[in-house]
């Protein structure tokens, strides 16, 4: 059975055949709650959506009469199964909403409620399904909506309600009380004092006062950041409805913010996570291949400062004398390193993460008072930093310090970051200053967090396993040395090392994932540097592994993500389809009666009335076109690229244009070379059609329209120009918008030309411009694309 068949009228029984024949793992995942019931309205199924949205479990609902349910139910949620009952008693299934509910989590929610009845033999009534929407936002928020509504509580709310009007500043009508959660008074919005654009963060303002200029629709969302009373800054995401008035302007705003900055921080604190543990794992390599002791402290600073976004990152190197050297750098004006010395203990912050041998932190150099701030910091307007010491108190080396000119924050997980650093850069200057065989690098691999093991590239035996391989698979020394890497039954799963032997002596190192299997059978993932290393006599093969658990699950929930838009995006295609289907449809039926009305009719006067419902039905068709031509290329990700001659498509276009250019006496002239082999898709022609559409739309009668097309630096340039009223430069930066328009109203036509030519190009990976008619009045739109070698064979097949 198809889709379109589960209607009111339906002559089967929907239910049964939809759970034979669709997964019920499907019907879990949509965005609608989902219950079906029985003829004897007992529950047979509900989805986790439903259960989630109500606050229910499947064991409280399934296989339970619907009666019963509502006499049990808490009062705040039996409205809800109350309505279905209602519905079913009173065979009335129309739509219903909003159902309010408060969950049983105290939670206020809407519901939109939509009810199918399902009938056996075609009148014996054999059920329901109910589909429930989460409306509470539009309810709130809605044109409709009342700020005395005695009814709603809002302080059930877990957003902030505002209604705003559409001036410069969006001054505050109402705002609800839970405004509190940002600092401010909500009495402070209504008397004025303080307008919405006021408590945008400044940094994100333009933008959504541009984001609101754009907006066409009655819909607007957004996240950006708020300045909350005290100054700090917090995410939140709009939801707002814009009331219009009779002129399309908005007049009103009616929204909710809701409070992301939690997540907005989580999501960054991960993404920082990932890059410094990326930057870890190319630290670990290069200090194994390292020959260069000096270029690999400058490796270091510029890869800690872009890890943790600092604007200076520095090594001080510790004197004789105590006193600290600025020797490494990064950021800072190349005078100053070699030649900066500041002083020990408490004279600097160097020496003051010397004397405590701990990291030291600073959030306001300003009112620093533990260590006495150097001048070189002071004249470059630090004003956070953090330090950590490099090798141990009895043998250190120097500081590693990150500073900025900005207030920061550090996380534990930054501060960790920076002492893993100092950890692999002390340990290879200790042994490249002491030790001269690979036995000697134990003390570095026993300290390190990382997983580091070497085995003799020739017997493929270990020779050496760090103390952390034991300690967290649990392993005996001997159960580890005894295992052999290249046999199935080591502790490492999924390797083929005779594949990676090969690759590591082509390349000289590889980075690969695998499981490390712990001796109680659980497994974990493990990310392995190889690479070979040797003295005068053998050859040695050295693996540094580290757990990348927390990274797969990150990379499992972006994945899942992913496949959420890309569904997300395949529901809204389908919405865009089968609505421009079911419109055209409309528009084909209203024409196929007007075709008949007009053959019939013989008064002059209505059938003049009817040519002009017939003119306003084919506007209507042209635009539905348009907008279902934009929406499939607003998802278009791979177009079919092939080689095509550009000529076809321009006499093509005019050839669509032909009545047109007839009916406005307009001269088309082309120059272009005979053949122009280009790499594009066929949509392209949507392109010279809109462009040259428009040129003809805006050219006054009997004027003039110039197609050029002309190749530069491996493309073809086309420019259609026309001799029109041409376009101001405050419309240039706006008329390729949704539905945007230049010049006056009296032209034709719904704005969603140069949307479709732009976003045409965009899949293209060129841009569309606009600039003025250099010969003469009027304006001249212009793009590239690229040219096809395989002119020969076009050429042939023309």
């Amino acid at each position: 059975m198809s889709a379109n068949s589960v209607n009111m009228g339906c002559n089967s029984c929907v239910l049964p055949e939809m759970l034979q024949n669709i997964h019920l793992d499907v019907l879990s995942e949509l965005d609608i709650g989902i219950i079906c019931l029985d003829k004897k309205d007992k529950v047979l199924y509900c989805n986790t959506l439903f259960q989630a949205l109500t606050g229910t479990m499947s064991l409280d609902v399934i296989g339970k009469d619907l009666s019963h349910i509502s006499s049990i139910t808490v009062k705040d949620l039996s409205s809800l199964f109350n309505c279905l009952l209602s519905a079913k008693q009173l065979g009335d299934y129309d739509d219903r909403g909003p159902v309010k509910i408060v969950t049983p989590d105290g939670d206020l929610k809407y519901f939109s409620c939509k009810m199918i009845p399902y009938f056996e033999n075609g009148d014996s009534y054999n059920g329901m399904i109910c589909f429930l929407k989460d409306e509470t936002i539009k309810t709130v928020c809605s044109n409709e909506y009342s700020c005395g509504n005695d009814e709603l509580d809002i302080s059930h709310l877990p957003f902030v309600s505002f209604v705003w009007k559409g001036d410069d500043v969006w001054s505050v009508e109402y705002v609800s009380d839970n405004i509190v959660q940002f600092g401010y008074d909500p009495d402070i919005f209504k008397s004025g004092k303080l307008s919405y654009a006021d408590i945008i963060h400044p940094v994100h303002l333009d933008n959504v006062r541009e984001s609101v200029e754009q907006c066409t629709g009655n819909k607007f969302s957004k996240e950006y950041m708020l300045s909350t009373a005290n100054g700090e800054s917090r995410w939140v995401l709009e939801r707002s409805y814009a009331v219009r008035d009779e002129a399309n302007n908005i007049t009103h705003f009616h929204g909710a913010i809701l409070d992301i900055d939690e997540r907005k921080r989580f999501e960054q604190e991960l993404e920082d996570m990932n890059l410094q543990n990326r930057s870890l794992s190319k630290l670990g390599e290069k200090a194994l291949s390292c020959t260069d002791i000096n270029a690999l402290m400058n490796y270091s600073v510029k890869l800690v400062a872009n890890a943790l976004g600092m604007k200076y990152c520095t090594i001080m190197e510790m004197l004789p004398d105590e006193r600290f050297l600025l020797r490494y750098g990064y950021g800072w004006c190349n005078w100053l390193i070699g030649s900066v010395i500041v002083q020990k203990d408490r004279g600097s912050q160097a020496g003051y993460t010397m004397f405590s041998s701990e990291p030291v932190i600073v959030e306001d150099m300003s009112s620093e008072t533990r260590f006495e701030v150097p001048f070189f910091l002071r004249e470059n307007g630090i004003l956070s930093g953090a330090s950590v010491l490099i090798g141990s108190r009895d043998e250190p080396f120097g500081i590693l310090c990150v500073h900025t000119d900005r207030k920061r924050r550090f996380t534990e997980h930054e501060v960790n970051f920076l002492q893993s650093v100092s950890t692999i850069l002390a340990e290879t200057i200790r042994l490249r200053k002491s030790f001269s065989s690979l036995e000697l690098y134990r003390n570095l691999m026993d300290h390190c967090n990382d997983y580091i093991m070497v085995l003799n590239a020739v017997s493929k035996n270990f020779i050496y396993v760090s103390d952390r391989v034991y300690r967290d698979l649990g392993y005996s020394i001997s159960e580890i040395m005894d295992q052999n890497i290249f046999e199935p039954d080591c502790f490492i799963k999924g390797l083929d090392m005779f594949e990676i032997t090969r690759k590591i002596s082509a390349g000289g190192s590889l980075l690969v994932e695998c499981e490390f299997v712990r001796k109680n059978g659980t497994s974990f993932h493990v990310g392995i540097s190889f690479a070979f290393v040797g003295d005068e006599e053998n050859v040695y093969m050295v693996l540094i592994g580290r757990d990348i658990s927390e990274r797969r699950a990150l990379e499992k929930a972006i994945k899942e993500h992913s496949e959420q838009l890309e569904y997300s995006n395949e529901i809204k295609d389908m919405f865009a389809d089968v609505t421009s289907h079911d419109l055209i449809s409309s528009v084909s039926i209203i024409e196929g009666f007007l075709g008949y009305l007009s053959d019939i009719e013989d008064d002059e006067k209505k059938r003049h009335i009817l040519d002009n419902i017939c003119k306003g039905t084919e506007k209507l068709r042209k635009t539905i076109d348009s907008a279902s031509a934009f929406a499939r290329l607003n998802y278009s990700e791979d177009l079919d690229i092939q080689t095509h001659d550009l000529r076809y498509f321009i006499d093509s276009s005019l050839e669509r244009l032909q009545s047109k250019v007839m009916d406005s006496n307009i001269k088309v002239i082309i120059n272009s070379p005979e053949f122009c082999p280009s790499h594009v898709n066929p949509i392209i022609e949507e392109v010279f059609f809109n462009l040259v559409s428009n040129a003809i739309k805006y050219s006054p009668e009997g004027g003039e329209v110039t197609v050029d097309i002309s190749e530069t630096g491996g493309k073809w340039k086309v420019s259609i120009s026309d001799l029109g009223r041409g376009i101001s430069d405050e419309d240039k930066a706006r008329i390729f918008g949704r539905f945007k328009r230049a010049g006056p109203s009296d032209i034709n036509g719904k704005g969603l030309g140069l949307a479709i030519a732009k976003m045409a190009l965009k899949c293209h990976g060129e841009e569309l411009h606009v600039i003025d008619n250099e010969v003469g009045k009027g304006s001249t739109f212009w793009f590239t694309v690229q040219v096809s070698d395989q002119f020969g064979s076009l050429k042939q097949q023309i």
